[in-house]
């Protein structure tokens, strides 16, 4: 579930089961954004270093899943770190020793701030850690943050929240006011075709 401008919240769906077709590469892929295609095997397979995690998110060119690439990627900016770190986390099934390796990475990367106990989006107690960037459209500086479960540190959800206004910021883009939020409600992986609710 994810809301983004003045008072639109937008909830997604399953859509309709799509299998691969003949002779596509087994098992089909997992999009990490901004990184590339990866098939469930070589998600095992990622380093569970933060150095070495870093590099891959952040240098490199965007992997296709014809197995080519694309535009060179870089990322830098610890809110970029935050947010590709946050994709992998919720998004695919990554094992136990690389989600291990991406909390250490955007615990100790430089510029993301522990902010301690908050709430999330639905009211859930939480932690969060949060990176500020300055908005490349003139919208000012905000704040990012990834927030976790106090108990189990299962990623709760992520939200951008205004912290000064730029030249081009909307009359309703004042300090403290959440841009956008993406609340995660479950995420679960299995190899099985589900049945997908009404």
């Amino acid at each position: 579930m994810g809301s983004s401008g003045a008072s639109r919240t937008v909830s997604a769906k399953s859509g309709a089961w799509r299998e691969d077709s003949p002779g596509y590469r087994s098992g089909g892929t997992f999009l990490i954004s901004g990184v590339g295609h990866f098939t469930y095997q070589e998600l095992q397979e990622l380093p569970a270093d933060p150095g070495e995690l870093r590099k891959l998110l952040c240098e490199g060119s965007v992997k296709f899943t014809t197995g080519g690439s694309g535009a060179p990627r870089r990322c830098d900016d610890p809110a970029q770190v935050l947010s590709r770190a946050f994709f992998v986390l919720v998004d695919t099934p990554v094992p136990p020793k690389v989600r291990a390796g991406l909390m250490r990475l955007i615990t100790d990367y430089p510029g993301v701030r522990r902010l301690g106990a908050v709430t999330d989006p639905l009211g859930r107690p939480a932690v969060s850690l949060a990176a500020s960037f300055g908005s490349a459209d003139g919208r000012g500086t905000i704040q990012r943050e990834v927030i976790f479960d106090r108990q189990a540190g299962k990623v709760l959800g992520s939200r951008d929240t205004q912290l000064v206004p730029g030249p081009d910021s909307e009359t309703w883009q004042v300090p403290g006011r959440v841009l956008n939020y993406r609340a995660v409600l479950d995420v679960g992986w299995s190899d099985a075709k589900p049945a997908l609710p009404d």
